[in-house]
C-alpha cells in the first residue's frame, strides 16, 4: 500500500535555506465537458472558461514565488496554460515535444466503457504489462517514461534554478516520482486534477532528490 500526506497550506518561508532549486508542476486547465473523462493525449483540444480560471488563479498563486520560466507541452490545452501562467508572473515560456501526454493511440477520444467494450482484450493486456504494454496505435509506456525522463534530467540540468512545467496528468505524475525518487509504479497514486500544481525544492544539485512541499488539486485551489 503506498500512502502520501501533502501540506495544502504553503508557506515559502518554511522552505529550509539549504533548497535553493524550485519546480512547480502544473497540469493543464480544465477542457469542454464533451472530453472529460476521455483519452486525449494526442488529441489538442483548448481550455474551457474554467480551465482559463484555473490557469488565472495557478498565475497569481505562483506570482510571489519568483519563477523565471515556464516550460509547456506543446499542446494547445498547455500552450494556453502556460501563457496565461507567464504573463501572471512576468516569466518567459518555452515548449519540450517531451512533456506530451502519452500518445493512446485506437483509445483516444474514447471513455473507460468504450475502451472496455471495443477493446477487451488490450484493457487485460494493459492491466497486467506493465512498462511492457503499448497502446495500440499509439505509444508504450515505456517509451513514455524514457522521454518524460529525458524531459525531466534537462529540467534539472538547465541551470535554471526557478522553473514552471505546464504538461498533463500523466506526464505531472510521472514527473513527481522521479524528482523524488519514488518507483514508477507509484504514479497512479497521485490524484491530479484539472488545474493542479505541485512544488517541489531542492538543494541545487541536479542529483538531489526533491521534497514536495505543496501539492493542491481542483477544489483546494480554485473552489
Amino acid at each position: 500500500m503506498f500512502l502520501c500526506t501533502f501540506e495544502s497550506d504553503f508557506s515559502y518561508g518554511r522552505i529550509s535555506s539549504r533548497m535553493t532549486r524550485q519546480v512547480a508542476i502544473v497540469r493543464h486547465g480544465s477542457v469542454p465537458g464533451e472530453y472529460i473523462g476521455r483519452y486525449i493525449g494526442r488529441t489538442d483540444v483548448l481550455l474551457s472558461r474554467k480551465g482559463i480560471d484555473q490557469a488565472l488563479s495557478t498565475g497569481r498563486f505562483l506570482r510571489n514565488l519568483r519563477f523565471s520560466s515556464c516550460k509547456c507541452s506543446p499542446m494547445l490545452r498547455t500552450m494556453e496554460t502556460g501563457r496565461i501562467i507567464a504573463k501572471e508572473t512576468d516569466g518567459s515560456i518555452s515548449t519540450e515535444d517531451s512533456l506530451r501526454e502519452i500518445d493512446f493511440g485506437n483509445w483516444e477520444g474514447l471513455n473507460f466503457s468504450e475502451v472496455s467494450a471495443r477493446f477487451p482484450g488490450d484493457v487485460r493486456q494493459w492491466l497486467s504489462a506493465g512498462d511492457d504494454f503499448t497502446f495500440p496505435g499509439g505509444e508504450s509506456i515505456r517509451d513514455f517514461h524514457e522521454r518524460v525522463a529525458e524531459a525531466t534530467d534537462r529540467l534539472l540540468k538547465s541551470g535554471n534554478r526557478n522553473q514552471i512545467v505546464v504538461t498533463h496528468g500523466g506526464v505531472f505524475r510521472v514527473m513527481l516520482c522521479l524528482l523524488m525518487d519514488m518507483p514508477l509504479r507509484c504514479a497512479p497514486a497521485f490524484k491530479i486534477d484539472y488545474g493542479a500544481t505541485a512544488l517541489i525544492v531542492m538543494d541545487d544539485d541536479s542529483s538531489s532528490v526533491g521534497q514536495l512541499v505543496y501539492l493542491n488539486n481542483e477544489e483546494v485551489l480554485h473552489g
